[in-house]
């Protein structure tokens, strides 16, 4: 009688990453992971990877050491040319599909659904080419687009109307599976996924880390050219401060969808949510309040937002779903076998995240006026951002010159700094930023100065 084993896409990222280690951690199973051949070692960047998400998850000491005759690499990309790698007397029961791409904008249309559609059904392909039994698909919960209220644990309908093309892409990926006659099949929604319960730990930062890394752009940007403008002035957003921010653990996510599975469950759509989320208003006020900045305002139209609101906006479109149209996810597959989903995102728990991740970054929190970064890590601005941001101080001197932040308006940084910034990159509009096309003919250390 052969062994029963697992074959695992994405096992190199975050979700993917940790669901390999919960599944050689509560079964003796072989694990097959396919990983890029196109990499120079791929066995290599697996364990790396495996290693550095158990020593950030706090699994014992040599874990993979003792599980490394078990770990197995398949290298290739999801097509037909995979070397279709199977330890011998193994019988695949389950196949998990996590590889995805989480971009969302129309520049990178083929690459999200070449990514998340064809590449949904090539793991299908392969699935069935190495005898798996079950074809587990990790998709998302917001494959709800902007439907509100209770959302069930049901398949979706290709109609619905969507925020982003992640979103579409991954609609698109679940209605190839759901369609799906040769093979069983279950789709897994797991909602904004953070890091360790306990350890608070991630190895990949998309979701809430995405959210918080374009804030922390934003504000050093705006501090370039602004000075401490931020601090004492709240930023417009379009946005709902009493809907919820569906945050769950790393750990539960693949704790639960491992456990279910092991069950057999008969269910084929299963919610990995949280019962317990924070509202998006008491968020926005933490992380603002971490990194110095004033709170935010809230509003329903766009013609309520200055050109400054508008471009953080901008920044946070991609997150545009998560901040508005409440929803409640249903956990009926859990509650039938005991086991729903909570974890309270209470402020103390949300600011142990926040800070852990500010530590990573290397960036200092609202006690300290000046962003570090890391050493060695690129910075948060984007290069030529800061000149996109000065096009509103003439707007900004010419409604209220009295109210910017400090005695003079604006920080006193030496000449040289200024005439420097009189070389920025191009504006929206083509034309340079300088003194004179703001229509101020003081020296920049003078603004606001009598």
């Amino acid at each position: 009688m052969k062994m029963s084993g697992y074959f695992i896409t994405g096992a190199t990222g975050f979700v993917g990453g940790a669901l390999t280690l919960q599944i050689l951690g509560r079964t003796n199973d072989p694990v097959v992971c396919l990983v890029r051949g196109t990499d120079s070692n791929p066995e290599a960047r697996l364990e790396q990877t495996l290693r550095k998400a158990a020593a950030a998850y706090k699994y014992p000491p040599g874990f993979i050491d003792v599980n490394r005759s078990r770990i197995h690499v398949a290298p290739g990309d999801l097509n037909e040319s995979t070397e279709l790698i199977k330890p011998a007397g193994v019988r695949i029961s389950e196949f998990w599909h996590g590889a995805a791409s989480l971009r969302f904008g129309n520049k990178d249309h083929a690459e999200i659904f070449s990514t998340n559609v064809n590449g949904t059904r090539q793991a299908m392909k392969l699935a069935q080419r190495v005898g798996a039994e079950v074809f587990n698909h990790v998709s998302t919960a917001y494959v709800a687009g902007r439907r509100t209220g209770p959302i069930e644990e049901c398949h979706v309908l290709s109609d619905v109307e969507t925020n982003n093309l992640y979103e579409r892409s991954k609609i698109d990926a679940e209605c190839l599976v759901a369609a799906a006659s040769d093979i069983r099949t279950r789709i897994w929604r797991p909602s904004i996924v953070v890091g360790h319960s306990e350890t608070l730990a991630a190895t990949s930062f998309s979701g809430m880390y995405g959210m918080m890394k374009e804030i922390i752009r934003f504000k050093k940007v705006v501090r370039n050219t602004l000075g401490s403008f931020l601090e004492t002035h709240s930023l417009k957003m379009l946005a709902d401060p009493d809907s919820t921010l569906n945050f769950i653990p790393v750990d539960y996510v693949v704790g639960q969808a491992v456990e279910l599975s092991l069950a057999g469950i008969e269910e084929d759509v299963v919610h990995l949510t949280n019962e317990l989320s924070p509202t998006v208003g008491r968020c926005f006020e933490l992380f603002f309040d971490e990194l110095g900045i004033r709170r935010p305002t809230y509003v329903t139209s766009r013609e309520h937002l200055s050109s400054l609101d508008a471009r953080f906006g901008k920044k946070l479109a991609f997150y545009g779903s998560y901040l508005s149209g409440a929803k409640q996810f249903r956990q009926r597959a859990g509650i039938k076998h005991g086991r729903v989903l909570s974890f309270a995102f209470d402020d103390q728990t949300l600011l142990r995240h926040l800070r852990w991740y500010l530590r990573y970054l290397g960036v200092d929190s609202a006690a300290d006026e000046t962003v570090k970064m890391r050493a060695g890590n690129p910075s948060l601005a984007l290069p030529g951002e800061e000149a996109i941001y000065g096009v509103v101080a003439r707007s900004l001197m010419a409604k209220a010159p009295t109210q910017m932040p400090g005695a003079c308006g604006w920080p006193d940084r030496k000449k040289d700094d200024f005439e420097a910034e009189e070389q920025l990159c191009h504006v929206t509009t083509g034309a340079r930023l300088t003194r004179r096309s703001c229509g101020l003919r003081r020296p920049w250390s003078q603004l606001g100065t009598k």
